[in-house]
């Protein structure tokens, strides 16, 4: 039976990779491989791979006060992968990479045999520095070249708020940073004041305001993230990107790691964070490097390439959920659907299109109150708005109108309606949408209907609703009709909104025995089922037929 080998040096591979695996696995922990041993009349350390950066620099600094190493800032982090990948710092501006400040190493490849630079040649040694671990073989020690320090570091910390033009400073920073003095190494951190994604990228070209003024919306939103931003530049810049496996060199101004962390085990809570990730990659596309778009092979990324080993965003979560793919965020029907549908992003226009056919509908929202006000019997709507199309008419009756000439007026006012209502099923309720809020209002205002298209409590639109709406409708006929004529106008709009509602709800829960309802349920039924794209009139195809949105019939489509 064959196993598959995990390396672990600290356990910090943002996948996982490190300790888990779909199939059968050995863990090959190199936790007790910890030794440092510092030279000083050379200015050299071994260091055995189960170190971690904490340990390095604690047993350089119990030797002397004078030299270091540069490496990352998270001293948990395990040396082993953290110098296989290149090892990104603080000190790289100044001194280069760990990688950059490695000069031999100790390798056990497939046959057992342990091996120096000298024996595993230099190819190999070239490739350890950089290209990612355990590909070649097991490192179990480094043999590294220390730097000289000064012998004072100022180190500071400076906290700006978006009200305090953070954005304006985070914009010129990008500027500058790369171009500062070599030993000056300022970086970003832009955050919310277990679970855990990460991605990369690196930056060529200062992106515009709007983009960290759009990145700091998006943060506002979300708890438990953050983006650092590292400056390159400095000893970067001068060291060829085909001298080691790390390519990011010159030309490269600064390097983004962006950080989502969670502490909930829920599955759903996990997928919301993985898309706001997901979504925030995805934006940033334009800004950063292309052709290829660059990572930082630490920042272990199993959504970047092909993948056909570990199919699961996440290797920890495909132990806790198979079905939790790459790009899939799977909604939750036993929960509110106001707070999910905008993580399904492009996918939502498939999603909400795909109906549940059901006459219980969805929870909407956690409060009941709220959720009250998105369920509506269909009878309520004449019960409320029809006293207020009567009061309506019978002012332009006092006005000293004939009833001929109010009854034309209303007539106008169903016409005004009927437009409308094409209108604002085609262009409104039809809209596409990617974003969070937009795909989460679209939901609200007609997905949800798509979705649920026989939820009875939802078919007919919310009074609360519909009166904050009558109020600007009231104010333009207003302005566009003589006083008199106004009102009569209004309720026959208004009683056009009432027919086309209370015929809507019959079209899914009635059952019509007569030609003319038999086929308007028909035509809208073939609009939910068949074609969403055409066949928006509720109470007429009149519309659809002068804007050439009439549905194809089959007949005609296969001909």
């Amino acid at each position: 039976m064959a196993y598959k080998l995990r390396v672990m040096s600290g356990g910090h591979d943002y996948e996982g990779l490190s300790f888990l695996c779909k199939t059968l696995f050995i863990i090959l922990d190199l936790v007790d491989f910890r030794l440092i041993t510092i030279n000083l009349e050379d200015e050299t350390a071994w260091v055995q791979a189960g170190a971690t950066i904490g340990d390095v620099y604690y047993g350089i600094a119990k030797k002397s006060n004078i030299l270091g190493f540069p490496a990352g800032l998270c001293p948990s982090v395990g040396v082993g992968g953290h110098f296989n990948g290149g090892g990104i710092g603080t000190m790289m501006r100044k001194y280069g990479l760990s990688a950059d400040n490695i000069i031999d190493a100790n390798l056990v490849d497939a046959n057992g045999r342990v091996l120096n630079r000298g024996t595993m040649g230099e190819d190999v040694f070239w490739a350890i520095r950089g290209g990612g671990g355990a590909s070649f073989g097991v490192i179990t020690a480094w043999k590294v070249k220390l730097v000289c320090l000064p012998p004072l570091v100022t180190v500071f910390t400076i906290h700006k708020s978006l009200d305090q033009e953070g954005v304006k400073l985070v914009h010129k920073w990008q500027y500058i940073a790369s171009k500062l003095p070599e030993s000056l190494f300022i970086r970003v951190l832009v955050q919310q004041i277990d679970g855990e994604k990460g991605k990369s990228d690196f930056v060529i070209e200062p992106m515009p305001e709007s983009v960290f003024q759009a990145i700091s919306d998006r943060f506002l939103h979300q708890k438990l993230v953050f983006m650092i931003m590292d400056p390159l530049g400095g000893k970067m810049d001068e060291i060829s990107e085909s001298e080691k496996p790390f390519p990011h060199r010159k030309g490269n101004l600064y390097n983004i790691q962006y950080i989502a962390k969670w502490d909930s085990n829920d599955m759903w809570a996990s997928k919301q964070h993985l898309y706001w990730m997901q979504s925030l990659y995805k934006y940033m596309e334009p800004y950063v490097s292309k052709s290829p778009r660059a990572a930082y092979i630490n920042y272990r990324d199993l959504e970047l390439g092909i993948n056909q080993q570990e199919k699961s965003v996440l290797a920890f979560f495909w132990l806790l959920n198979p079905t939790m793919v790459a790009q899939g965020f799977e909604v939750d029907l036993d929960k509110p659907l106001v707070y999910q549908v905008g993580y399904l992003g492009e996918a939502y226009q498939e999603w909400v299109h795909q109906p549940i056919v059901s006459k219980e509908g969805p929870r909407f929202f956690e409060s009941d109150f709220w959720e009250f006000l998105t369920r509506t019997v269909w009878w309520a709507i004449p019960t409320i708005w029809l006293p207020v199309v009567c009061f309506s008419i019978s002012i332009s009756i006092r006005m000293s109108h004939t009833v001929p000439e109010v009854a034309l007026m209303v007539a106008f006012g169903i016409f005004i309606w009927t437009l409308m209502e094409y209108s604002l099923h085609r262009f409104l309720f039809h809209i596409n949408t990617r974003s969070y809020w937009g795909n989460t209002i679209h939901y609200l205002l007609h997905g949800c209907h798509h979705k649920h298209p026989m939820d009875g409590l939802r078919l007919v639109f919310p009074p609360a609703a519909t009166a904050v709406l009558l109020v600007p409708f009231w104010n333009l006929i207003k302005f566009l009709a003589p006083p008199s004529t106004a009102p009569a106008l209004f309720g026959g709009g208004l009683l056009g909104y009432v027919m086309y509602d209370v015929t809507h709800y019959y079209l899914h829960h009635g059952q019509p025995t007569i030609e003319v309802p038999k086929s308007l349920k028909k035509y809208h039924l073939n609009h939910h089922f068949r074609i969403q794209n055409k066949g928006f009139g509720i109470t007429s195809s009149f519309w659809d037929k002068v804007f050439g949105t009439l549905p194809q019939s089959k007949s005609t489509k296969n001909r």
